[in-house]
């Protein structure tokens, strides 16, 4: 298996530092999409309960970091 890789690697020649650019964007990607999917539930669910006056929240600091993530997902 390493073979392979390493195999892959000298294939990828001059252009490695490219690929791995947009390797490491689609991990920053990947990240986001599961980050937005549980602060957006959270939100919601702390949502609820706020207008049920369970309990108080500041809503203006995870309504901008849910906009903040849907911004780096559509990059």
């Amino acid at each position: 298996m390493m073979r392979d890789l390493l195999r892959l690697l000298r294939l990828l020649g001059p252009g490695w530092r490219w690929q791995a650019l947009g390797v490491l964007l689609g991990v920053l990607v990947v990240l986001s999409n599961v980050a937005l999917l549980a602060l957006s539930g959270w939100f919601i669910a702390a949502m609820g309960l706020a207008g049920l006056g369970l309990i108080r929240i500041e809503y203006f600091l995870p309504a901008a970091a849910i906009r903040a993530l849907a911004i780096i997902r559509a990059l």
